[in-house]
This record gives C-alpha cells, structure tokens and sequence, in this order.
C-alpha cells in the first residue's frame, strides 16, 4: 500500500486542480458530518462546506468536456462508445458498490434507530434518478445523479448543435451562456413555484455549462485565459473579480442560515455566485505550477470515492458518538481510509478492464 500511495504522488496531474478539488471534498465531509454535531457560534462558516459540490461541477464540466469539445471543433464525429464506456468504468463500480454495501449496512448492521433504505429507494439510486424522488437515506447522491445526467447529455447535445453550427464556436459559446442563464432561471422558476430548487439537474446546469465553458476558452486559445504559469497585473485584477463573485455566495449563504425564511433572490444566486467566482478565477490559474502538499493530493485523488462514503458512516458516528466533536478527527481518518481501500480494491481494477476494453474497439 505504501507503494501505491508514493505512486500517486508521483503522478502528473494538473495541481490547480487537485487543490481545488481537495478543498472542495473537505467542505463536503466537513458540512455533512457538522450538520448533525452543530456547533452554534460556527454554524454560518460551517454550513458554507455544502458549496463545495459548486466546485466539483465546475471542476467536472471542464474536467469531462474537453473529449467531446475536441471532436466537435475539430468537426469530427462524436466516439459515444469511447466516451460513455469511460464514464462508465470510472463512476459506476464504485457507486454500486457503495450502494450495495450501505443497504446491507442500513438494513442488516446498523443499529435500528438509524435510517432504514428500502427497494423502492434501491431503483432510484441504481438509475440516478435519486435527485428526483425525495429519497434521502443517501441524500450525498444526488449531486453523483447530476454528474451522471450530464456525462449522458453532454456529448449529444453538442451533436445536435453541430448539425447546425458545425464547428461554430461563436454559436456554441452562445448555447453554453444559455445554459448558464437557465440555471437562474430554473431555481427562479422553482422558487415561485414552491418547488426544490437545490438537487435537480436543471438547477445545477450552470455550474457544469461554467465548466465546459472554461474548457472551450482553452481549447480555442482565448485571449481571456491565462496561459502563463505566472500571474500578471491583469491576471491579478481579474481573479479580484473572481473571489468577489465567490464571497458574495458565502455572503449569500451566511444570510440563507440567518434569515431562515425562503428568499427569491437568495434562492436564485446562492449556488450561482459560487460557481461564476471559480469559473473566473480558474480563467486565470488554470496553468500556475504549485507545490502541494503531499496530503492534499491523495485527498484530491480519493476525493470520489471518499464522497461516497463519508455520508454513510456519518450515522454510525452520530448513534455511538452524539455528542462528541473531537470525533471529527477519527471520522475523516476513517472515511479516508475507506476511500483509499475502495479506490484500490474497486476503481482501479476496474480502470485496468477499461483500458483493456478501449485497447480492444480502437483496434
């Protein structure tokens, strides 16, 4: 294991990236597991970890578009097999997996006062169709059903523009600010009609579209991405304008916790500034070379399966622990630990049967 985990740091990853993605896993861990063992003089800096999945979707959004983005500027035609096959070895083993294992959990290990998971709940899981049923036994999931709505969408979406813009960049900037502007529109919508406006995928479209919108200014060499692995003036003025953005949502979200009562304004830009902020930020620190932290990257590396555990042991820390907040700390060691095992024993098995599988169809 050792090995393993002084291969992962030898890795070449892009460490922007992972930084990000490290902060936004411990937000997530930190705001899950803080929501049950409230601290009250901290509750508005704490509960601000629920913004870091508007990280991971603008993270996911550049991460994951830039295939599809290659095909359609280069005018070839969209591999959806290659592409949903490795959506597919990378997300869905460990998903199931973990699904598997917290029904049993739920149902059959732990103590009867925790939440019990029924079939019923099993099917809108296993069809990422969770955001959208009320089902909260694994509430975490549904930002994982977002995900996978997108990786779906994605490729076909940019098919369907290309059978009229094809190749137009112009044109499909356009679409993707539409998309942006719906998220807005969506969370406005369901504001005035009373309906949730937190875990459907149209009302997250923003932050993913942001995404992809970051990846098509790089593709495309705009003048408003950075490239230089140093900041410039201009770099600096223009990642002001980005945090203003993003404090403005905690500011947002610090009011959402105080005021307690529903708000159109607050409903409608509290998971949008979030978002914008980063997508302005990255625009500019996308290519910065940074030395991180070993801990950082193997945070950043386990980040996915790390997210689907961390919320299913969270009630088995909360019935044999309920009062304690030093227990943090054996929670994330935990969890993480968790994570790394799951990551080996699961996704990467998984990943070497789909190299092998892509080896074989490009053959």
């Amino acid at each position: 294991m050792k090995k393993y985990l002084l291969n992962i740091l030898k890795l070449e990853r892009n460490p922007v990236l992972d930084l990000l993605r490290a902060i936004a896993i411990l937000m997530v861990v930190e705001v899950h597991f803080f929501s049950y063992y409230s601290i009250p003089p901290l509750n508005y800096v704490i509960n601000q970890g629920a913004l870091g999945v508007d990280l991971f979707f603008v993270l996911s959004g550049y991460l994951v578009g830039r295939a599809p983005l290659k095909n359609y500027l280069s005018g070839k035609k969209q591999n959806f097999q290659v592409f949903y096959i490795k959506r597919f070895f990378k997300i869905i083993p460990s998903f199931y997996f973990a699904i598997i294992v917290s029904f049993i959990l739920y149902n059959y290990a732990f103590p009867i006062p925790l939440k019990k998971f029924s079939f019923n709940e099993l099917i809108y899981y296993f069809t990422f169709t969770q955001n959208y049923s009320g089902s909260n036994v694994l509430f975490h999931a549904w930002s994982l059903c977002v995900e996978e709505h997108f990786y779906v969408l994605l490729p076909i979406t940019l098919v369907l523009i290309s059978l009229f813009f094809k190749n137009n960049q112009s044109k499909l900037k356009t679409v993707l600010i539409l998309l942006i502007l719906s998220g807005y529109i969506f969370r406005f919508i369901g504001f005035q009609l009373d309906i949730e406006t937190y875990a459907g995928t149209h009302n997250r479209i923003d932050a993913l579209a942001l995404g992809v919108l970051l990846a098509l200014l790089e593709l495309t060499n705009h003048s408003f991405i950075n490239k230089s692995n140093e900041l410039n003036t201009k770099s600096k003025k223009v990642i002001i304008l980005g945090c203003s953005f993003f404090i403005s949502g905690l500011i947002l979200g610090a009011f959402k916790i105080y005021i307690s009562t529903p708000n159109a304004i607050i409903e409608v830009l509290y998971h949008g500034m979030i978002p914008l902020g980063v997508f302005i930020i990255l625009t500019q620190i996308l290519h910065l070379k940074i030395a991180l932290p070993s801990w950082v990257k193997l945070c950043s590396y386990f980040s996915y399966n790390w997210y689907l555990w961390h919320y299913i042991l969270v009630y088995y820390f909360l019935y044999y622990f309920p009062d304690s907040k030093i227990i943090f700390i054996l929670y994330l060691l935990t969890t993480f630990l968790i994570a790394v095992i799951t990551t080996y024993y699961i996704e990467e098995p998984f990943m070497k049967i789909r190299n092998r599988v892509l080896t074989t169809i490009s053959k």
